[in-house]
């Protein structure tokens, strides 16, 4: 059975997930001013205005979950990865200025938890580890 036609579908559903469902955690779960004052703590020490910041965290959530819809769905397909792809570098653009990328001081959850976050991550990679 040939699979390769397959391909392009479950890939642009599945991106249109992630991007769905991280829009929908940070509107509905998290909520958007849990979500700014995240991003404010990284914003604040470049001087970065504060009207800036929320457009910003606003505009990309919402650019996350009608474009990942759009995926899912595909309607314009085309147009939604663009901008989507348009809002990725922008948001690396971003996070670069702010820190840059090849700062690798946060790559070892497991040295920046507390110790009652390490045991659920170090049951989480394996159960036998506790």
């Amino acid at each position: 059975m040939n699979f390769e036609p397959f391909l392009p579908f479950m890939l642009r559903v599945i991106l249109g997930l992630l991007f769905f469902f991280q829009a929908y955690d940070i509107l509905f779960r998290i909520g958007m001013k849990t979500t700014y004052n995240t991003v404010f703590q990284g914003t604040r020490p470049k001087s970065i205005p504060d009207g800036f910041t929320k457009i910003s965290v606003a505009l990309s959530t919402y650019i996350h979950l009608i474009g990942g819809l759009m995926l899912i769905l595909g309607l314009y397909r085309e147009i939604a990865m663009l901008v989507l792809g348009f809002n990725l570098i922008m948001t690396a653009l971003g996070f670069g200025y702010l820190n840059g990328l090849w700062d690798m001081r946060h790559s070892d959850c497991l040295t920046q938890c507390e110790s009652s976050n390490k045991n659920t991550v170090l049951a989480a990679i394996s159960p036998t580890a506790l």
